[in-house]
């Protein structure tokens, strides 16, 4: 799996801000009334000591439905099982890119079209359940949010390759060697499987074969 998601205290506290700031002083007041709007007043008040991903993350999935997290549904079935569970990141690697990427400009960004961005996850969902390949990649490399946002193609690209393209390169090494211990079920993010640069893409160019599953 990606990352250990079970160390509560250690996530609590990864949430929080450090520095002595809160999250309606970075807003300023027309845009934390516009995020109390959006998440309502007293949800606001809770996450104003949090960090700015927090919120983004909130809104972002906000038009979805709140299902039990797939990470804590396959890894209790993987304890049950009595299977030996790998991480192939540490948590405090993951925030530090939650941090740097869900910043005060992508919660601006959200928070100036919630119509838009609640559409897009609907869409991305959709695609994700008819396991539409194809319309995730597009999804993930779509640009236009980001460039309404004020941002550079160029720090897109920077994005793009920190979330995605470099970390699954580094994953492909501990993958071999864990198959070469026997049978592995690994399980990632869907963004992260896709396209020339993507783990399948990735396995496949050193000798693995690659073929889909039914349900």
């Amino acid at each position: 799996m990606e990352t250990d998601t079970r160390d509560t205290t250690a996530a609590f506290k990864a949430l929080m801000r450090q520095d002595g700031t809160t999250l309606d002083k970075e807003l300023g007041p027309a845009d934390w009334k516009r995020l109390e709007e959006a998440l309502g007043a007293e949800m606001a008040a809770g996450i104003k000591g949090m960090k700015t991903s927090v919120a983004v993350i909130l809104l972002t999935v906000r038009a979805i439905p709140m299902t039990e997290p797939m990470d804590e549904v396959l890894r209790t079935r993987a304890t049950e099982a009595g299977a030996r569970i790998e991480f192939l990141e540490e948590p405090a690697f993951q925030d530090a890119l939650l941090d740097r990427w869900l910043d005060v400009r992508a919660l601006r960004s959200i928070l100036d079209d919630l119509p838009g961005n609640e559409e897009a996850q609907r869409k991305m969902l959709t695609a994700y359940a008819r396991g539409d390949d194809a319309a995730l990649s597009d999804m993930a490399t779509d640009r236009a949010a980001w460039a309404a946002s004020g941002r550079s193609e160029a720090e897109f690209d920077e994005m793009n390759r920190a979330i995605l393209y470099q970390r699954n390169a580094s994953w492909i090494a501990p993958l071999e060697q864990l198959a070469a211990e026997g049978e592995v079920f690994c399980a990632v993010g869907a963004a992260h499987l896709f396209g020339p640069e993507g783990v399948l893409s990735l396995l496949v160019e050193r000798g693995w074969s690659s073929r889909r599953v039914a349900p």
